[in-house]
């Protein structure tokens, strides 16, 4: 099993949302749909996020069927259209709804995994 190959990704995944968190804390989303930077880093973030997912080891996604691999990774897809138009309130909606879901699956998993190594 390669489980335990997986716990840097899970780490780094967890240290990108904190980044989220950080940079959308305590801002409205009228202030986030303002600000460039903001929103930039942002999409990033999440770019890398679903990359990270998807370097995740087959034995870990399968292990953990009830988190949903597929729609996280496909972030980025979810908020760009065919034409590479950002839709930055769904961005928004991700970053506020979506990513605090994710945070708690993989900390769950994270936290499986060392127990059991």
């Amino acid at each position: 099993m390669t489980f335990h190959l997986d716990l840097p990704y899970l780490n780094y995944i967890l240290d990108i949302i904190k980044d989220i968190e950080e940079s959308i804390n305590n801002i409205s989303k009228d202030k986030f749909l303002k600000n460039k930077d903001i929103r930039d880093a942002n999409i990033r973030r999440l770019d890398i996020i679903a990359e990270t997912l998807r370097s995740l080891s087959k034995d870990t996604k399968d292990r953990y069927k009830n988190t949903n691999w597929e729609e996280f990774i496909g972030i980025k897809d979810k908020v760009t259209n065919q034409y590479f138009c950002v839709d930055f309130n769904l961005i928004w909606e991700v970053l506020k709804n979506d990513i605090p879901i994710l945070k708690e699956q993989i900390l769950k998993i994270k936290n499986n995994l060392e127990n059991n190594i």
